[in-house]
């Protein structure tokens, strides 16, 4: 199967090309002329989503394979092929309940593919909860992360933590060593203990911003590290809610884009009516498209698609289209470590593709070569 654009997205810039596809693989780039023509429609990677906690009803630490399924399939929908299931702080053994969700959702073709596990806690900071449960917060240890990742940790990507309570750097050197990605967040960590933690692993934000030591003029704080230390990546959430516009131009600005990840950090209740929602038994409210935890303004989480994040990037943050693409798609691969197969139009990489219309709007999806998505349709 051919493909054809005038806007095909390769190594940073859009040009016309065909693309070829054969067996679920890009296996060749050719001269723009070849099979279907999209026209001037935007030819780019499927999108990766390294923090969601679900969607459409659907929890990450749930088994609900019904559920999960849906969630999946309305994903392909806003572009994204890839995703890592993002439990949240609470009890180990609900936390652990995404190893369940892990291996019950296996691999189908017409689904979003579950490439890993991001653990967002338990090791977090009382002092930087955003909407996570006091209760379940613990103390970085190695022994209780082992505990939670017995039987999985191969597919644990990153782990975010608070790198400020991880006194000894234990933990931080055991992950470290294990190859897998430590991203601070929910944290009070000065500008000098991020970067002292680099030195141990550190080299990731996570929702920039967001549940993290503002920046002062005094002491740039956690959000001054996420902007200054450019061997780390920094996630943010582009809903204009999180994080208002001025705040990511700011962003855009300083940081390289090539460490630039959009995530949703979407909830289960993402896709759903606004009203009262369950989360880990916290009240959770929907309201004009965001989530709060109830009776009070504390945001909890977004509703938000990849495809929105790419819009509002380019439409209200003054970034450029091509780096927008780069955040959804080779950076989160490289940050991971799956963009030997994922996240560019290459020559033996997985044929995951997103076709977006002049409003950036999604209007095809293929997972592996195979059309799963038409908007038309």
């Amino acid at each position: 199967m051919f493909l054809s654009s005038k806007n095909v997205y390769i190594d940073g810039q859009f040009i016309p090309r065909s693309i070829e596809i054969i067996d679920n693989k890009i296996v060749s780039i050719n001269d723009y002329g070849k099979g279907e023509d999209l026209g001037d429609n935007y030819l780019v990677p499927g999108f990766i989503d390294i923090h969601t906690h679900g969607g459409y009803g659907f929890e990450v630490m749930s088994a609900d394979k019904g559920a999960g399924q849906k969630w999946l399939s309305n994903l392909i929908k806003e572009g994204t092929t890839s995703v890592l299931l993002t439990p949240y702080t609470s009890s180990l053994e609900t936390m652990r309940q995404s190893a369940v969700a892990l291996k019950s959702l296996k691999k189908d073709p017409k689904l979003c593919e579950i490439v890993g596990v991001h653990l967002e806690g338990p090791f977090i900071s009382k002092k930087a909860l955003g909407a996570m449960n006091e209760k379940y917060v613990i103390a970085p240890d190695i022994k209780v992360y082992q505990e939670l990742v017995d039987g999985y940790e191969e597919d644990v990507k990153i782990v975010t933590m608070a790198i400020e309570e991880d006194k000894d750097k234990a933990l931080l050197k055991h992950l470290q060593d294990k190859g897998i990605r430590v991203s601070c967040g929910h944290t009070t960590a000065t500008f000098e203990e991020c970067k002292e933690a680099t030195r141990y692993g550190l080299n990731g934000f996570t929702h920039t911003y967001n549940a993290m030591k503002g920046f002062h003029h005094r002491e740039v704080g956690t959000v001054g590290a996420s902007m200054l230390l450019d061997e780390c990546y920094s996630e943010c959430i582009v809903d204009g809610k999180h994080v208002c516009f001025e705040a990511l131009k700011v962003l855009f600005k300083v940081k390289p884009h090539e460490k630039i990840i959009f995530v949703t950090d979407s909830l289960s209740a993402k896709g759903l009516m606004e009203g009262i929602y369950d989360l880990d038994g916290l009240a959770i409210r929907i309201k004009d498209g965001l989530a709060y935890l109830d009776g009070t303004d504390q945001i909890a989480g977004s509703t938000i698609g990849l495809d929105g994040c790419v819009q509002n990037a380019v439409k209200h943050a003054d970034m450029r289209l091509e780096d927008a693409i780069a955040a959804v798609s080779i950076n989160p691969a490289k940050y991971i470590g799956v963009d030997q197969r994922k996240g560019s139009i290459s020559i033996g990489k997985d044929a995951d593709l997103c076709v977006l219309d002049e409003e950036l709007k999604v209007e095809r999806t293929y997972k592996m070569g195979k059309l799963v998505y038409s908007r038309s349709n």
